[in-house]
């Protein structure tokens, strides 16, 4: 196993989060239910917010803020390979890959 080093932009720091997640660990999620499904309401919650103050989204609560407020804005190219490959690999259900590349524009790479 590789040692992990962080990364320093937002982009490369979320993507380096979502690849530190055991995806395929349903025993770990059966013991973190309840946090679970505090953060799931947090991020639906925020997700409204964000809904409200952009307009409406017929993807919601799966939209691309970012590219809702820039859509010019995206990451690395070569970051969202990296993370196409990692969630096609580690990744089991169809809508949590579907997420992970929602996020192509995970933040400006500057």
């Amino acid at each position: 196993m590789t040692e992990h080093v962080p990364r320093t932009g937002s982009a490369e720091l979320m993507a380096d989060r979502l690849t530190a997640i055991k995806w395929a660990d349903y025993a770990t999620g059966d013991r973190n239910a309840a946090s679970r499904t505090l953060l799931m309401r947090a991020f639906l919650r925020r997700a409204a917010l964000w809904v409200e103050y952009l307009g409406g989204s017929e993807r919601w609560p799966f939209f691309d803020i970012a590219e809702r407020i820039d859509p010019s804005t995206r990451a690395d190219p070569g970051l969202i390979e990296r993370l196409d490959e990692f969630a096609s690999e580690n990744v089991p259900e169809f809508i949590a890959r579907r997420m992970c590349r929602r996020g192509r524009s995970l933040g400006r790479t500057t």
